[in-house]
């Protein structure tokens, strides 16, 4: 790992980590090997048969990355880096990788290249190493136009123009501003194009992957990440004597960063000349190309690493439920269960994000259907508040956990209250005249997986209207009935029980897993006012101007009639009474009697419902 150059034809944007002096003491860049790994001295030949060294590799345990087996290997997902060079002749790539059309005339960079594709998919036979998604289909496209220059966004097309939605692009890229290394997306002379092609890939489904750059600065203040972009900045590593999930020194920060990845002594493949400082086993006069390096770092390892763990996931989403994630759920479900980035020693966090925990990240159990809904009125009246309990459910066996989410309850479907999780308590309003209907509630886990239960409900009847008399349109009035006087102690009514809720087996997967407001209680309140009324003789009309509730129909029998955007309702005069039902959807919230004298001015007066 040289010092970065700067060449005429080609800015050097790849992402080792330049060498620097620091009066402060800094973890090494390279993995801490001693004699209880089995290797006897770094830079020995090539042993035959060669050496398994996935006991070195510290990533799978310290990113929560499952062992690699069937569906957790990242079949049938394609990952394609950006990559000055590389070379196809490794073992451990198995000329899978094709030879990029132009390659850099700097033959170290071959090494990096090698490094990066070895730790997202380095071969499965028990020598070497074995990639993060061993099973997945690696290739890489080289950021150099044909006619001289670096062409970032070009190399962006070309190589998301051969991946599919839920497949990995990683952009092992960055540039310079002043004496600072910064994400490729923020070069003042190639960012805005970079960004768009960019845009494009995340708009087609392929999670697009970019380190934050290894500048040790804050990148907030420069040109923003492209939406849905993931942004990986670098972490220390217990192994090089640093603290697994503390900020690398080196690293770029800020809160545009999303998660980190291992920046220190990440174990990988690399080739002759290589930019690394020392080599784990293999010396050029042995074989060149089954070389093993212990000081691959920067952002460079950083992110070679979460794109070897976004196809991980990928994978198993693609064989548990058929689809793969977007980038917006990928992002998401890191950041959320990620664990939470080291502070600083000086107690300043500089954001590099949380430490994903990939396996976590990519579950998809939902959490156990809430049980033994209840509610403190059996058959609750029109209109009327009832209160809802019900026992809230564990998380379900893929560990993303219920700290923090809600439960969410729904009558007919309409959401009327979203509770914390584990409160298992809510007030509701069964709307005025429902027919039958159902009580649903909602658990979702932090990811977004969720599971639904419900219940029926049966609410009392709504009286009826009054009759009318045919000649007059008046309701009579009602007369008091007769006193009666009981002869037998009157019977306590025994409400029907209401249905202990039953889960339904349906798991429902949210299209958005961002976090819904919370709300303790829920309660409707319907108001209808009559402003005025009037009568036109010339067009013989009525015309009664209401105060309504947005979404209110209003009825005369069994017609609906038109509401004008002032509120006004006109209606043919008659000499009696017309009463007006006004609901909200199927339920009738207040009723209108208008009374029409022979001589004199109308009147309306609203009767709520009962």
């Amino acid at each position: 790992m040289g010092t970065l150059r700067r060449s005429p034809a080609v800015l050097l944007a790849g992402l080792t980590l330049a060498w620097a002096s620091s009066a402060v003491a800094a973890p090494s860049v390279c993995r801490t090997v001693t004699a209880a790994d089995g290797i006897p001295e770094v830079g020995l030949p090539m042993p035959s048969p060669m050496l398994d060294l996935d006991p070195l590799m510290d990533v799978r345990a310290d990113y929560d990355l499952p062992p690699v087996a069937a569906a957790s290997d990242g079949a049938g997902v394609r990952v394609t880096d950006v990559e000055y060079a590389w070379d196809r002749g490794h073992v451990e790539l198995g000329d899978r990788v094709g030879t990029p059309a132009v390659a850099s005339s700097d033959a170290s960079w071959a090494s990096h290249g090698t490094a990066a594709l070895s730790v997202v998919g380095g071969r499965r036979d028990g020598q070497g190493i074995t990639g993060l998604a061993p099973a997945a289909t690696v290739t890489g496209v080289a950021p150099l136009a044909v006619g001289g220059g670096w062409d970032p966004a070009g190399a962006i097309d070309r190589a998301a123009s051969g991946l599919r939605a839920g497949d990995v692009l990683l952009v092992e890229q960055q540039g310079w501003i002043g004496p600072t290394l910064v994400p490729v997306y923020a070069v003042p002379t190639a960012g805005p194009a970079v960004a768009d092609a960019m845009q494009r890939a995340v708009g087609r489904g392929i999670v697009v992957v970019v380190p934050a750059g290894n500048g040790g600065r804050e990148i907030d203040s420069l040109a923003p990440p492209p939406a849905g972009v993931l942004v990986v900045g670098a972490g220390e590593s217990a192994a090089s004597g640093g603290t697994t999930g503390r900020r690398a020194w080196f690293s770029n920060h800020g809160a545009a960063v999303d998660v980190q990845g291992p920046g220190m002594g990440v174990v990988a493949a690399t080739t002759f000349p290589s930019m690394f400082p020392a080599t784990l086993v293999g010396t050029q006069a042995t074989d060149p190309q089954a070389s093993y390096t212990h000081c691959f770092n920067g952002t460079s390892s950083a992110s070679a690493a979460v794109a070897g763990g976004v196809a991980v996931m990928q994978g198993l989403a693609r064989a548990e439920r058929g689809t793969p994630f977007t980038p917006q759920e990928v992002r998401a479900r890191l950041v959320l269960t990620g664990i939470p980035q080291v502070r600083e020693a000086e107690g300043a966090t500089l954001r590099v994000g949380p430490r994903p925990r990939f396996r976590t990240a990519a579950d998809l159990a939902p959490p156990a259907a809430a049980t033994a809904l209840v509610s403190t009125v059996a058959a609750p009246a029109a209109g009327a508040s009832t209160t809802l309990t019900w026992r809230s459910p564990a998380d379900g066996a893929g560990g993303s956990g219920r700290a923090g989410t809600h439960d969410v309850v729904r009558v007919d479907g309409v959401v009327v209250a979203t509770v914390d999780a584990g409160v298992g308590r809510a007030d509701v309003v069964v709307p005025a005249g429902a027919a039958p209907g159902t009580w649903t509630v909602q658990a979702r886990d932090v990811v977004g997986n969720a599971s639904l239960a419900t219940a029926t409900f049966a609410p009392a009847p709504v009286d009826p209207a009054p009759p009318t008399d045919p000649a007059t349109g008046v309701a009579p009035v009602a007369q008091p009935a007769a006193p009666q006087v009981a002869t037998t102690p009157a019977q306590p009514v025994v409400p029907s029980p209401v249905p202990a809720l039953t889960p339904t087996g349906q798991v429902v997967v949210p299209p958005s897993i961002a976090p819904t407001a919370r709300v303790a209680r829920t309660t409707t309140l319907t108001r209808v006012a009559v402003k005025s009324t009037s009568f036109t003789p010339r067009r013989r009309a009525l015309r009664v101007r209401l105060g309504l509730p947005r979404g209110a129909s209003v009825h005369q029998g069994t017609r609906r009639l038109a509401v004008r955007a002032s509120g006004d309702v006109l209606l043919p005069p008659r000499p009696a009474r017309t009463t007006l039902v006004v609901r909200a959807g199927r339920t009738v919230i207040a009723r209108v009697v208008i009374t029409v004298p022979r001589t004199g001015r109308p009147s309306a007066r609203v009767l709520p419902s009962r």
